[in-house]
Formats: C-alpha cells, structure tokens, sequence
C-alpha cells in the first residue's frame, strides 16, 4: 500500500501565502496523487485560527477538486492539527453531548455516536470528495510500522523567543500543570486547546483577523523591546570584558558583540502560534518532538515517525543517534519567508521551502521525503518569473525576499542538504 502525507497547506492564513492555491503548484502536486493508495491530510489544511471558515474552504476548493478527481475509489485520511484542531474540539463536544442525552457508555454510547452523529466537517468532507472514502481520525495514525501525527504537542518543550516563553508558561498555568516527563495526551490537549479556541473564536468575527493584525504586531512590539532590553545588558557586559581585557585583566569577546545582536533579533522572527520558526534549527523542535514520543510511548510503537507542524522537511533524521528512533517531517505548502535578517531569511530557504511530501510504502523498508518544488528555491538558481509561485504572492513578502535573493551568497545552496540541519 502506497499512502502520500502532506500537510500545513493552511488555506484562508493572512500569516502567509498558500503554495496550493495556485494552479502552478497544483499541477506539480498531481502526478503523486494519481499513484497511490491512500492521501493523509496530516494537520493544518485549513487554518481556522487565522481565517473565517467560509474564507479558508474557499481558497482550498480547488485544492479538493483535484483530489476528488484523482483519489476516485481511494481513500483520504484527513488528521487535524493545531490550526484546524477546532474538528476535533467539536467532535468531542458532541460526544459529551450524546452520552448526556442518552446515558450510554462504553461501546454502547460509541456505536450510538457512531450511527447518529455526523460532524459538520465530515459532512463537508463526504460532499467534497464524493467517490472517495473519508476517515477523520486523531492524533495518531498508523500505514504498516509508521506512526503519523501532526506534532503540534511539541510547542510544550520549545522555548522559542521570550514572549513566546511566557506565551507557553501562560497557557501551562491555564492547564493547571507543568512541563513533566509523564505527560499524557490530555495534558497536551489541555495546554494548546484554550489558546486554539480563543484564536479561532476570534477568527469568526466580521473584523477577526483585522484584529489579530493588530494584536501581534503589538506583541512583536513587546517581544522586541524585551529583546533589547536582554541586548543592552549583554552589550554593556561585553563592554566590561573588552575594557577588562585590554587592562590585562580578562579576556576579550572578539568582537562577537554584532553576531549576538544578530542572533537575538533573528529569535524573534516567527509566524504567530508558533513556537520555533521555520527558520530556527531543526534540533530545538526535534528534540521537542522527541520528548513527546517519549512521553506517550510512541517510540514503543514505532522507531519510524512521520510528523508536520514545523514547516521544516526532514528525511529520516535522528534526535538520539543511540536510540534508533528516525523521523521524517511533511514540510508545509505556505510560503512564509523570514524576513527579520538575511541570516533568518537564508536559514529559511535551507530548512523550511515549501512544496514537500512523504511517501509510505508499505513494501519499502522507510518512509520518503519528496522535494515537490526544490527548483523553485533561490538557493537552487531559480529566479521570479511566470513559472515561479512567488510571483503573485502578497507584497509583504515579494519585495523583501528578492531584495535578499540578489544578497545571497555564493555558493550558499550547496550547504541546504536535506535531514538535520
């Protein structure tokens, strides 16, 4: 059985541009569908914490066109992530609800759900991609020995910026727990749900996301003065040492002052409800992501992992090389440059370029990273033009990213190999 898993298309985001919207990228997507078996939407389809439900099934409609057309007497899996998590909060609802009203439990109260309830998501699901057999599930799903999950639990052990450390302290104090290394899968839920409802409840409103603008841009006020704040502190230490050193009494920094300035203000540069950008390192979220397996017994499961959320491609790296346990990461399919430096915007290109999927073979030994759209990417020698997505994406990003694309420098794809990095 052959299944292909992509995810974080978040259609209807204002926090970037959606690769599938566009025909271009459609058409490269299509060839993969036509060979095999099963397609597994791993997270993040729609993105109902930063779009109406109404503006985000819109954009996608084309996207699902395709896919009825090409999975006729196939099946897709569709597995909710962080920013559609909003499913499964209302399919658990409607649990709670049914066995209220009919004092069922167990296997009774589940068949009851099972033959009366139909969730408006599946509903949709079943009338868009009538032909093709629709299965919701949540959080984890299994092809032969891979286990599959969006990966969203993560953002629990990354520290990120220092907002979003006191984003994340905040939501665990909501949660009425902590960071621990017994966590359950209710500890994860009960942490990302009241900040993904609050989000999307938002998103609903007739000025929503207009709201949301504002918002982060005033959080991204705060995050920056906070990062000043720590880089005067650091910068008048420095100074200390500098001075210390040239009296004969310390040694100097080297001039690592401007790198460090650098570095701090490239932490900031993310896409809201995020923990690590796309651009950050691939160990911060792995490692996290490693913590979770760890946590859940996963790893007992299965030493083959496939997971989304980060928007960073992975093919079969490791977080413990002494472990065994191998990961592969879907990618995303949203152009969403970081644009805070060239150092930020470079590492964007390297780890995170969209247009990538993961094929499962049940009768391969391992799962496989497929670059859908490596041509594209600056660092490849591709250049704006009528073949190339980015050449009707929103100004925001257009006009920085080419700004910085005649700054790269030479020879700096020949580093973006794909894995750990």
């Amino acid at each position: 059985m052959r299944a292909l898993a992509i995810s974080d298309l978040h259609f209807g985001a204002w926090t970037g541009d959606p690769v599938l919207s566009r025909e271009f990228a459609r058409e490269r997507l299509a060839p993969l569908l036509d060979d095999v078996d099963e397609l597994v939407l791993l997270g993040d389809v729609f993105d109902f914490l930063f779009s109406s439900i109404d503006h985000a099934v819109a954009q996608g409609d084309p996207f699902f066109e395709l896919v009825q057309r090409r999975l006729q007497g196939k099946r897709v899996v569709f597995l909710a992530g962080n920013h559609d998590h909003h499913v499964v909060v209302r399919a658990l609802r409607s649990l709670v609800e049914t066995k209220v009203a009919t004092g069922a439990e167990g296997e009774e109260l589940a068949r009851i759900f099972e033959a009366e309830y139909r969730d408006f998501f599946q509903r949709f699901l079943d009338r868009r991609l009538d032909g093709v057999d629709c299965r919701m599930v949540y959080p984890t799903h299994m092809i032969g020995d891979v286990l599959l999950c969006h990966g969203h639990y993560l953002d629990a052990h990354v520290g990120g910026s220092v907002p979003n450390r006191l984003l994340t302290r905040g939501e665990w104090a909501v949660a009425g727990g902590r960071p621990a290394d017994d966590l359950r899968i209710e500890d994860y839920e009960a942490v990302i749900v009241p900040l993904t409802e609050l989000l999307f409840t938002v998103a609903q409103l007739p000025r929503g996301c207009s709201a949301q603008e504002a918002f982060l841009h005033q959080f991204e006020r705060i995050g920056k003065l906070l990062r000043l704040g720590a880089l005067v502190e650091r910068q008048v230490k420095r100074a200390g040492a500098s001075i210390s050193a040239r009296r004969g009494r310390g040694p100097s920094d080297g001039g690592g002052g401007i790198a460090a300035t650098a570095a701090e203000i490239s932490r900031g540069d993310r896409p809201p409800a995020r923990a690590s950008a796309p651009s950050a390192p691939v160990p911060l979220a792995l490692g996290a992501y490693r913590q979770v397996v760890r946590n859940l017994g996963w790893d007992r499961i299965s030493d083959k992992l496939v997971f989304a959320h980060t928007h960073q491609p992975l093919d079969g790296a490791t977080a413990d090389a002494d472990d065994g346990v191998r990961f592969w990461n879907t990618g995303s399919w949203i152009y969403e440059p970081s644009l805070g430096s060239i150092d930020s915007y470079l590492g964007y290109l390297r780890r995170a370029w969209p247009g990538t999927a993961v094929l499962v073979d049940t009768d391969a030994s391992e799962p496989q990273l497929i670059e859908l759209l490596r041509d594209q990417n600056p660092l490849h020698g591709a250049t704006t033009g009528t073949g190339d997505f980015r050449a009707g994406v929103a100004d925001q990003f257009s006009a920085r990213a080419r700004a910085y694309d005649a700054k790269l420098p030479a020879g700096a794809g020949a580093s973006a190999a794909r894995g750990q990095r």
